[in-house]
Formats: C-alpha cells, structure tokens, sequence
C-alpha cells in the first residue's frame, strides 16, 4: 500500500491482540479543503489489522457500544451497540441484523516495522 498518503497511525503493540480499538483521526475533507472528523475502528488478530470507518451503514451511527467496546461477545465480529447489527472482521461484510446486506467501509490499513499505517486518504497532520 506504501503510497503518498500514509500515515502512522500507532503501533500495532497499542492494540491488544484480539481486540478492537477506536481513533478519531482528521480527514482532509477533498471539496472544501477543511478538517473532518475521521472516526476508524482498528482490530487485530495476530500480526495483522484491519480497519474500518466506525460508522454503521444502516444507522450512521458508530459502532461502539460503549467507549472502546465493538465487539460481540464472542469477540468474533464487530457489533453496533445501536441496533445489534453484525459485522465479519475478515472482509466488514453485515452478518446479522437490519445492516443485512451492506458492509462497514474500509479502511487501507498496513503493518510495516511494528507500525499501523493507514493508507488512500488524506489526513490532517499536526506541524
């Protein structure tokens, strides 16, 4: 993925294995040229991440069904504390609830060195 727009984001030690984790990082937003909130859920399992925008697709809500919890008891899938809907980890992909149908959005995510970076967006960059 190594493009112009990658960022580092944490490191993959800053998120327990087999757990979830939330950021709220600044997007670039392309038609105004200002900051918006970039909300993305990070899970790992293993050496690898994967990421997604923390935005239900049936709702719009985030998933978070309290502060830094989203996943389901099993600790298999993603969960939207608002209606249940839920989500595989492997590909975003609705498995149960009224999300039926969608996916959550994904986020370019890449390890490199022990670093998480993410990719294919353009985020704000404190100087």
């Amino acid at each position: 993925m190594t493009c112009d727009n990658s960022y580092i984001v944490c490191s993959i030690d800053d998120i327990p294995n087999r757990r979830a984790v939330g950021l709220v990082l600044a997007r670039i937003d392309e038609a105004t040229g200002g900051e918006v909130p970039y909300p993305v859920v990070l899970v790992r399992w293993g050496r690898r991440v994967v990421g997604y925008v923390n935005r239900c697709p049936h709702a719009g809500t985030r998933l978070d069904w309290e502060e830094g919890q989203f996943l389901d008891t099993t600790g298999e899938r993603l969960i939207c504390g608002k209606h249940g809907s839920t989500f595989a980890l492997a590909d975003g992909a609705c498995a149960s609830g009224p999300a039926t149908g969608s996916a959550l959005e994904r986020v370019k995510v890449e390890v490199i060195d022990g670093d998480v970076v993410v990719g294919g967006v353009r985020l704000a960059v404190a100087e």
